[in-house]
């Protein structure tokens, strides 16, 4: 009898054992595999007893730490989105692979000033709401444009919008796709003067060359570009004295024949002396070569 006691006894103590130790290493299974990077683990132990409570509040526990990571994940997407609406995109891989000193000798690339004119006088006489709304979808269709003709924008500082091609991507065509850019942005002004019954004008200068660009600044740094390049352009945008569009001879040398343009008077450059222009005429099927352009 002792000896069948004995044995009843063990055998029950078993089963004790593995109902209490099986949900325990199913938890320890279920942590081993969230420190392998499995974030989507559940444990369903099915019991009333504290064993299940533990259960439930490891439950809980990934639960919360899969809606943390959704968080970062989503804050991740958000400041990477934020970065290439201030840096190009091959400046914002740089800045994520740690590279913090960022300045560049830019080769060829194609500047573009262009001056809103009238924004002033419709800020005296509308509402600040009403003008920050137009004046925010003007920009905003800009900076689509600019997208699709592979032209970065640079910043916009008051009434003015400063962009370039080449600066994150070289292309051959850099002058071209900056013009037809800027052709872009008289239509889209046209549409919203229409749309809204105003009397917007845009001022637009270009010009071609080298230029440096990088990070400025360790605080509120900024991606700013500079050079006798840029220099120029900005200078140009301030000399035209009607809506249009100016540029200078090394623009339109490298012009197709579609386009035309008929010269502008000379523009005097601080330290540079007078530089010839010419101002840029839609594109036309019948228009001649560039003949103007040649010294």
């Amino acid at each position: 009898m002792a000896a069948i006691t004995i044995l009843l006894i063990i055998g029950f103590s078993n089963l004790l054992a593995q109902n209490f130790v099986k949900p325990i290493h199913t938890l320890i299974n279920a942590g081993d595999r969230v420190k392998q990077g499995e974030y989507d683990v559940k444990v369903d132990l099915a019991r009333q007893d504290e064993i299940g409570e533990l259960g439930q509040a490891f439950n809980i526990i990934m639960d919360g730490i899969r809606v943390q990571g959704e968080l970062v994940k989503q804050k991740k997407l958000d400041n990477n989105a934020l970065l290439l609406n201030f840096f190009p995109d091959t400046v914002v891989a740089r800045i994520k692979q740690g590279e913090q000193q960022i300045i560049d000798f830019i080769p060829q690339a194609t500047v573009l000033f262009a001056r809103i004119v009238g924004l002033s006088q419709l800020s005296a006489t509308n509402k600040n709401k009403e003008v920050l709304v137009i004046f925010n979808k003007l920009v905003n269709a800009f900076d689509e444009n600019a997208r699709k003709y592979g032209v970065n924008k640079q910043n916009t500082i008051g009434d003015y919008y400063v962009a370039v091609c080449g600066l994150s991507s070289a292309y051959l065509d850099h002058v071209e796709r900056t013009v037809k850019f800027a052709l872009q942005m008289l239509e889209t002004l046209d549409a919203i003067n229409q749309e809204h019954e105003l009397d917007l004008g845009l001022r637009i200068a270009i010009h071609s060359g080298s230029l440096m660009a990088g990070i400025v600044g360790t605080q509120n740094f900024a991606y700013q570009i500079w050079g006798e390049t840029v220099d120029i352009a900005a200078n140009l945008s301030s000399k035209l004295a009607a809506n249009g569009i100016l540029i200078t001879q090394i623009v339109g040398e490298n012009l197709s024949d579609q386009y035309s343009i008929i010269n502008h008077n000379a523009v005097e450059i601080d330290g540079l002396g007078e530089l010839p222009t010419w101002m840029l005429v839609a594109p036309s099927k019948n228009s001649q070569q560039l003949h103007t352009v040649e010294s």
